[in-house]
């Protein structure tokens, strides 16, 4: 039976469906803008099922078929408006290649053997797609032959997300201290720049940030825990 918490999840891929049709109609601001609003319903959806108590195995799946399209096949119609302007080939090699990767880390993360608990294993497919868009609609992107960059910024997300890089999750227990630094962090990074009037490269700063995180974060005891644990993951795939 489909409950409410569902239609919110599937108000995703409605959003994501919509940035296909303004990639090609070739609105790329609002392409890459649209992705942002299809995390926001992945986002709501189960914070609203946790406040309901309706949360159940169905939702879990929906919620995953409708990630692999918002934010494997969304992204990649953006890559290929974006990069086939400058070379076709270009164009259809990154969108494919997004298509590809994303799919792989779908099939694994479906497996349920990555259940750690506080940690995602490798870079969540969401946080690229977002990194992906927020570089596109940067000031960056009027560089001249910052394309160059760009494509080569686009192939890193997809290689990142089947890393076995463990990266903190929402469901991490925060010390005082984290707490600090991830407040801090997103003060730094989502308000000088925007009041600057660089909204996006604040949004890419802080997603760079997220993503390097585990070299210099993790550490000690929690480090060599998590090692034994990918070592185990990767023996069992």
């Amino acid at each position: 039976m489909i409950r409410f918490k569902d239609l919110i999840t599937l108000l995703n891929p409605c959003a994501a469906f919509i940035s296909i049709v303004l990639s090609l109609r070739g609105d790329i601001f609002w392409a890459a803008t649209t992705i942002f609003i299809a995390y926001f319903f992945d986002a709501i959806d189960g914070s609203y099922a946790k406040l309901t108590k309706t949360g159940n195995r169905f939702g879990a799946e929906l919620d995953s078929a409708c990630d692999s399209f918002s934010f494997g096949v969304a992204p990649a119609f953006l890559v290929f408006a974006v990069f086939g302007k400058f070379h076709p080939w270009l164009g259809y090699f990154l969108g494919l290649w997004l298509i590809v990767t994303g799919q792989i880390r779908s099939a694994r993360s479906n497996m349920g053997k990555e259940g750690l608990p506080g940690y995602f294993i490798g870079l969540q497919r969401p946080v690229s797609a977002m990194m992906i868009a927020a570089l596109i609609n940067s000031s960056l992107f009027t560089i001249n032959r910052f394309w160059i960059v760009g494509a080569f910024f686009v192939f890193t997300m997809g290689i990142m997300n089947l890393t076995f890089i463990p990266y903190i999750n929402h469901r991490q227990k925060f010390s005082k201290a984290m707490k600090i630094a991830v407040y801090t962090t997103l003060f730094v990074t989502l308000v000088p720049l925007p009041l600057l009037g660089y909204p996006w490269e604040g949004i890419l700063a802080l997603f760079i940030l997220y993503t390097i995180h585990p070299f210099v974060w993790i550490h000690g005891k929690e480090k060599e825990r998590l090692k034994a644990y990918v070592f185990d993951l990767k023996k069992s795939l």
